[in-house]
């Protein structure tokens, strides 16, 4: 009686608010049928921290689902990437090279033996876990080729794979885009860190793009 009531329950919710329902009790998809629907060029890569490893998997459309334990653990984890964000925030270009070399360790950490497979995939889907939700994985850095690992993938953010694969719904409504930058002078003050460089014109040009 109870799985039937949740099972009404869902029904209910997928007709009266179809979009909420994508992502509240996504429909579950056996792996081969996720893979299927993938784009080629795409890459799942997701963590699972631990206290004392962590558990890297990644899938794609042409690439079998595979995991591998990596030999690090949640405390190390949050140190590096404590670490790396307070050298940025620090914004002092002479912490340039520390941070290289902080985003260049942590990368190899994160995607051990599967680099060379995630380097050859130029869309990453990443499912941070832990400390990691932290982590600008933007700036991981490639020491050989000296690019930071959004110069050379397009990168998005996701909860899990099922979710990743929830379909857009269809919209009719008109594109209406709100541009924030570039707070004033108290607001930045109060902030106790200077305004972004060049934020106002990174925020006028995307604003032209609509």
């Amino acid at each position: 009686v109870a799985r039937r009531g949740i099972a009404d329950a869902r029904a209910a919710l997928r007709s009266r608010a179809p979009r909420a329902a994508r992502w509240l009790v996504p429909e579950l998809r056996a792996p081969e049928a996720l893979r299927a629907a993938m784009a080629g060029d795409v890459l799942y890569v997701g963590w699972s921290v631990g206290d004392a490893d962590t558990l890297l998997f990644v899938a794609g459309r042409d690439v079998a689902p595979r995991m591998v334990r990596l030999t690090v653990g949640r405390a190390g984890l949050t140190d590096a990437v404590t670490a790396l964000r307070e050298r940025i925030l620090r914004r002092d270009p002479d912490d340039l090279p520390a941070i290289r070399a902080e985003a260049a360790a942590l990368r190899a950490s994160l995607f051990g033996p599967h680099a060379d497979l995630i380097a050859r995939h130029p869309r990453l889907w990443l499912a941070a876990d832990g400390p990691l939700l932290s982590l600008p994985f933007a700036v991981l850095h490639d020491q050989a080729s000296g690019r930071w690992l959004v110069e050379d993938h397009e990168l998005a953010m996701v909860d899990s794979l099922h979710l990743a694969q929830a379909p857009a719904a269809a919209s009719t409504a008109p594109a209406r885009w709100l541009v924030v930058a570039d707070a004033d002078g108290g607001a930045a003050a109060s902030n106790s860190r200077a305004a972004l460089p060049a934020a106002r014109r990174e925020a006028t040009a995307v604003a032209r793009m609509a």
